[in-house]
């Protein structure tokens, strides 16, 4: 009976094998990955101070120092950043002046380029990379040049608010 029973499991081992598999070989699967491109911006200095505060600003303008890193890129494609205010006109104590934002100027600079725009509510590119490096540092300074003090000058108000968007635009 043992005999049979060999004979039995062995044709039946022979035969599933054959089922499973009719010969020899190897396989081969492609798997491919495929991620979005991921991009990120950080604001190093969320709150900026320009101060008018002296004569001497008044008649000669006044600007942040470089703001080092001010906006800070990941991402390995080109890229844009546009920027613009939310309103044309600045705030104070939540009422709009007649004070224009336009009255600021915005200078940017990365290591290879710089570029400088008027503040406005319309959305305009302030620089553009294409390096290709997996993180992007740009120094940024604000000023408000000396022909334009004279619009913050006879005001009551002490504080100007307004809120800047920047927006990073893959390439």
């Amino acid at each position: 009976m043992r005999f049979y029973k060999i004979i039995i499991f062995t044709t039946l081992l022979l035969g599933l094998d054959s089922i499973a598999q009719p010969g020899i070989g190897s396989a081969k699967s492609l798997i491919r990955l495929e991620f979005e491109d991921v991009f990120g911006l950080k604001i190093s200095h969320p709150d900026v101070n320009l101060d008018i505060n002296s004569v001497e600003k008044f008649t000669q303008g006044t600007q942040t120092n470089w703001l080092n890193s001010h906006l800070v890129v990941t991402g390995v494609k080109n890229f844009e950043i546009s920027i613009k205010t939310i309103q044309p006109f600045f705030f104070s104590n939540n009422t709009e002046t007649n004070v224009a934002v336009s009255n600021i100027k915005v200078n940017a600079r990365t290591s290879s380029k710089s570029n400088a725009i008027v503040l406005s509510d319309v959305s305009q590119i302030l620089i553009s990379e294409n390096n290709g490096s997996m993180v992007n540092y740009i120094d940024v300074n604000y000023q408000i040049p000396p022909e334009n003090t004279f619009a913050f000058i006879g005001s009551t108000t002490t504080t100007y608010d307004t809120l800047i968007v920047y927006t990073l635009i893959p390439n």
